[in-house]
């Protein structure tokens, strides 16, 4: 292909691991490469999806996206206390963005650039 898209070679998957295992994955799968893009669907609970998070940003280059699954489950009746992705998408200081809908399932947030403080 010249569409200038990635090849299957370039994307990797690393399922049924916890986020702490993905700096090691990256750095052992892709030595010298950080992920454009880490996708964080895990434990909802508070503070699980913020220690996801902190374990997945060393892996993800800077200015390169965490996308977080289920930032409303919160609000659908039976998960009231399911408020982790909610809580770290609400708080995060840099650029974020969200799936349209009027109660959109998956966010993402940009990491920072390498020196630039999180405004929390």
């Amino acid at each position: 292909l010249e569409s200038g898209l990635p090849t299957l070679e370039q994307y990797h998957l690393f399922p049924g691991e916890g986020a702490s295992f993905l700096p090691w994955r990256v750095a052992t799968g892709a030595p010298g490469h950080l992920l454009d893009v880490a996708f964080i669907d895990a434990h909802h609970s508070h503070p699980w999806p913020a220690l996801d998070m902190l374990a997945t940003l060393p892996a993800v280059k800077p200015g390169g996206w965490i996308m977080l699954h289920d930032i409303n489950l919160s609000l659908i009746a039976g998960h009231e206390l399911e408020r982790g992705p909610s809580y770290l998408f609400a708080r995060w200081g840099g650029e974020r963005v969200r799936q349209p809908g009027s109660l959109p399932n998956i966010g993402a947030v940009q990491t920072p650039d390498l020196g630039t403080a999180i405004d929390w």
